[in-house]
This record gives structure tokens, sequence and C-alpha cells, in this order.
């Protein structure tokens, strides 16, 4: 068998084993309820509420915000939290000695967010329906439109998170990281109109791919061709994307090979005690 098709298979057995774990983890479980229950309990607030100046509600830009968030926490914040603390566990460590274990640990994890987010998106959508009435994408443009979009945003994030992770010396750190990110969803404009905000703060949002992830969700629900802003949507995303695929593996790589039996007991030894 080919290196690739042995990559592949250890890939493939990676995201089961992951899943399962995930399944069956009471506290994983309860994580990724989170952003699907808070989503129902804003539609219930919020959702019926008619934007300021315009004909629509709350419900539509809401749902949206939410499935570009459900995004970031699995495929950007889960990451590096995975990537962090694997590293510290010494999961990464075992990678050094396996062929192409780097490429199959990355195609395992994406496997894993691909279908966490799948779960979140099916979850959102029956929840902005039977909550709020909102609508499913337009016909078949639509759901290309909203498949092409997601699958775009979560590669773009999931390599933001590779870098992030293997940057990240430890856990701690990535939870202060995860932090600040979280802080830039009020400037990419997710959950409210980003004309409400000043000019420079939509501009440090409109940097980041969030803001572009969600405008290209509310694109597929909303009828009518929008060529311009999907492709606009499309380039920010795909140089996102080409840049974490650029810059992700080397640190990946880099972040093993400094791993060492030494090393990482010097980080067990300096972590602290949950006791």
């Amino acid at each position: 068998m080919s290196q690739h098709g042995t990559i592949l298979r250890a890939a493939r057995r990676r995201a089961v084993v992951e899943l399962k774990l995930q399944l069956r983890s009471r506290r994983e479980r309860a994580g990724h309820a989170f952003v699907p229950a808070m989503m129902a309990v804003v539609l219930v607030l919020l959702g019926q509420d008619v934007i300021p100046g315009t004909n629509s509600r709350y419900a539509e830009l809401l749902l949206a915000g939410g499935l570009a968030l459900s995004v970031v926490t699995t495929s950007l914040l889960g990451l590096m939290q995975w990537l962090a603390t694997d590293r510290e566990e010494g999961a990464l460590l075992r990678l050094r000695g396996v062929p192409g274990g780097v490429q199959s640990y990355l195609l395992g994890k994406l496997a894993v967010l691909g279908v966490l987010t799948l779960g979140y998106v099916v979850a959102l959508l029956a929840i902005g329906v039977v909550v709020s009435g909102t609508g499913l994408p337009p016909g078949l443009p639509g759901w290309v439109n909203l498949t092409w979009v997601l699958l775009l945003g979560v590669l773009a994030m999931s390599g933001l998170g590779a870098i992030g992770g293997a940057l990240a010396p430890n856990p701690r750190l990535v939870a202060v990281l995860g932090l600040f990110l979280m802080g830039l969803i009020p400037l990419s404009g997710i959950f409210f109109p980003a004309d409400s905000l000043p000019g420079p703060l939509r501009i440090v949002g409109e940097v980041f791919p969030l803001s572009w992830l969600a405008e290209g969700i509310r694109i597929a629900f909303t009828p009518g061709p929008a060529p311009a802003r999907l492709l606009a949507v499309g380039l920010v995303l795909g140089a996102w994307t080409v840049l974490g695929a650029v810059c992700a593996p080397p640190l990946l790589r880099r972040m093993t090979r400094l791993q060492s039996g030494s090393a990482l007991a010097k980080a067990r030894a300096q972590a602290p005690s949950c006791q």
C-alpha cells in the first residue's frame, strides 16, 4: 500500500476513535450542546424583533451568526485546545516515530471537525425553523452556497487553529488566546449589522475571516444572486485557507521535533496541580 493510502487509513481510524470519545464524554456532549442551546434562547428572546431600517428580523442575522460561531468554536478554538492538550499529554511526541504521523493527525482532526460542524448546522437549522420560523436556504443554489461557504470556513478556521495550537506552549495560554479571539466576535458584526460599528472597528473585523464567513452564510439564505459579494467571501476565506495550509504543517512538524521526554516531563512539572 502507498504512503498516501496508509496516511488516509490512519487518519480515518484516528477520526473514528476521536468521534467515539466525543460522544461518550458527558463533558464533551455538554460543551457541544452549549452553542445550540444559547442560540435557542437568543432566538426566543430577540428573533422576532425587526432590524431597524429594514424589513428583516433579527432571527435571520442571529442564525447566520450562530452557524459562523459554531465553526469558530470547533475548528479554531477546539483545534487549538486539542493540539495544546495532546502536546502536553505526550500524544504528539509519539508522532515523531510514525511515518506521515503529522499528516494523518491533521486529516483525522479535520474529519472530526467536519462531522461536528455538520451536527451543529443540522441542529441550528432545526432550531431556527422550530423556534423562530426562519427559512432554509432558497433552493439548490442556496444550499450549494451554504455548503461551500461552510466548508471553506472550516478549512480557514482549522488552519488558524493549527497555527495557534502549534505556537501556544500550553493549554492555559490557549484559553487566553481564546478569550482574545472571542473578543473579535463583536467587531465581526455576526450578531448585529456591521454598519452600526465605527469605521475603524469595522475594518479591524473585516481583516479576520469570521465576518466574511458570516456574510457568506447570510448570502446563502438570501434569495437572488450576489456574485460580487460571494466572490469576495470566497477570496478572503480562500486566502486564509492557503495561509493555514502553508504555515500550519511546518509549524506542527517543528513542534513535534522540539518535543522530547525531558521537555514533556518539565512541562508537566510546571503545569498547575488540580489538587
